[in-house]
């Protein structure tokens, strides 16, 4: 019998983090409503020479992915809690609270939201949210 490590349902164009540089990788993700997905982190394994040689997926550190954005700025511990904050910052969006294509409220919510959560945790980014 085989456990299954997690839920996807696509694949998303997304920056894997290198040694020498970011790279883009296709990671597997799940789509969820609002624009959203959660994926694993991935990270670019390179040869001695800069070349990639592997993409590993990190299951220990889960990303939320706005498909009219970028991926937010934070890191959850799991799967399941990477979709629990993609489904609050959705309903903060829903409601008015924050907008998701304004970086900083997209931002600020991230940091509350670690802030209040101890299985998220703030991450620095190459994308969009650093603007």
């Amino acid at each position: 019998m085989t456990t299954r490590l997690f839920v996807a349902d696509t694949l998303l164009d997304a920056v894997a983090d290198g040694a020498s540089r970011p790279w883009s990788a296709p990671v597997p993700a799940r789509t969820l409503p609002a624009a959203l997905a959660v994926f694993p982190r991935p990270i670019v394994r390179e040869h001695w020479g800069g070349e990639p040689i592997a993409v590993v997926l990190d299951l220990r550190a889960w990303l939320i992915h706005h498909t009219a954005a970028s991926t937010l700025p934070l890191a959850c511990d799991s799967q399941r809690a990477a979709e629990h904050a993609a489904a609050a910052l959705a309903t903060a969006g829903k409601d008015g609270a924050v907008d998701p294509t304004k970086p900083a409220e997209v931002a600020g919510w991230a940091r509350a939201w670690c802030e209040l959560h101890r299985d998220a945790h703030p991450i620095r980014t190459w994308g969009w949210w650093q603007r």
